[in-house]
């Protein structure tokens, strides 16, 4: 399995509970596809500009090889720095799921 750059983006302006419950995933996730569980960089997302850039659309956010992990806005071009609310069987959260991590981080090291 090789390395995926991974990385938990988050704003200021969002619930640290939200990017807490994120990073529990993100390491749950890691653990959970053998992987060390600090394997990814954490990012401050302060601008607009660095919102585009990372194609950021909301936080926490969790990117894989620069890739979103909700495949729900993959395909969103726009950044913003707001919250962000995840759609899964179970409800809706501010963080992303460890199962739709998982996916991704094996997706992205084949």
């Amino acid at each position: 399995m090789r390395q995926p750059d991974v990385r938990l983006l988050h704003t200021d302006g969002c619930s640290p509970e939200n990017t807490e419950a994120a990073r529990a995933a993100l390491e749950a996730a890691l653990a959970g596809v053998g992987m060390p569980a600090d394997a990814y960089q954490v990012v401050l997302v302060q601008t607009q500009e660095e919102a585009v850039a990372h194609g950021f659309v909301g936080g926490p956010a969790i990117m894989v090889n620069g890739v979103d992990v909700d495949p729900a806005v993959r395909d969103m071009k726009v950044g913003g720095l707001g919250c962000r609310a995840y759609f899964t069987v179970d409800g809706i959260t501010g963080a992303p799921p460890v199962e739709m991590i998982e996916v991704a981080l094996r997706e992205a090291s084949g």
